[in-house]
């Protein structure tokens, strides 16, 4: 869900950040992927306050992200297939005497894309990679990795905030292919890609164990990874900060599920339980 803009009343002062999942990436530019995040306004500049809102409510998510942010040497690639991809407009290729096959990676390659029209740049976009298009530590807005911004630095903006998941969010995360036996889920934890989920750092053997033992429900082995336990430190660091913290799971299930999963609070948020308008598929 896009993060709608600040809800600014007449005083500055009462200007607020709201977002429903809060921390997933940006894996393309079409509108309905466009997340903007309400933690990285948090942490951003090292934690900078220009007094710009006044609170913040995150829900299912938190100021960290599911997983590490990288440098800008990692988009390197990605950015350079784009460029080689993209042919320029007519107007723009004729006024920088580009011949006919000539590609923006031909000419001033920013200058190039920054004159495209959306639709082109979506399209060469989302046929270069399927992987995320997350932010980057850049050392100015992400000046390190938000974790640490948080709990070892304290360069945050300390506003009240509100924050909250159901409980089971991970569900989320689980790859489309069933996984019922133990040694399935052995696998999926220690070999996640293998599975089309996202990976992590390598997991020792040892820890492979203890997850598998600890997590009947296995859908919620990601939920408390990337989320719940990311909140409920968020809301611990808040408080040792003497901030107003309000945190807290959703846990009624909807329609036919067996669990409470991401997106259940939003018909009682918005006063809409006949969910008019939404697809209860």
């Amino acid at each position: 869900m896009v993060l709608t803009p600040a809800c600014t009343l007449p005083s500055s002062t009462k200007t607020f950040f709201w977002g429903f999942t809060i921390f997933r990436p940006l894996y393309h530019l079409r509108p309905r992927h466009w997340h903007q995040r309400v933690g990285f306004q948090i942490t951003a500049y090292a934690g900078r306050n220009d007094s710009l809102f006044r609170a913040a409510i995150m829900q299912s998510g938190n100021p960290v992200p599911e997983k590490g942010l990288n440098g800008t040497q990692y988009f390197q690639p990605l950015y350079d297939a784009i460029a080689q991809r993209v042919v320029p407009i007519t107007s723009y290729a004729l006024a920088n005497d580009m011949a006919a096959n000539d590609t923006c990676w031909d000419v001033d390659r920013m200058a190039c894309l920054r004159n495209m029209d959306f639709e082109q740049m979506n399209d060469a976009i989302n046929a270069t990679s399927a992987r995320a298009w997350f932010p980057v530590i850049d050392g100015d807005i992400v000046p390190e990795q938000p974790s640490r911004s948080l709990y070892t630095g304290k360069k945050y903006v300390k506003v009240p905030i509100i924050l909250g998941a159901s409980t089971d969010e991970g569900s989320k995360y689980m790859p489309e292919q069933n996984v019922t036996k133990e040694e399935e889920f052995v696998d999926l934890v220690a070999n996640p890609q293998s599975y089309g989920v996202t990976p992590g750092i390598a997991l020792p053997k040892i820890l492979v164990r203890q997850l598998t033992e600890a997590y009947a429900n296995i859908s919620s082995s990601p939920c408390d990874a990337a989320i719940d336990a990311n909140r409920r430190q968020a809301c611990s660091t808040w408080s040792r900060a003497n901030t107003s913290t309000y945190c807290y799971r959703f846990n009624v299930p909807l329609h036919d599920q067996n669990t409470a999963q991401q997106g259940n609070e939003l018909p009682f948020v918005f006063a809409n339980t006949e969910e008019l308008g939404t697809n209860t598929d």
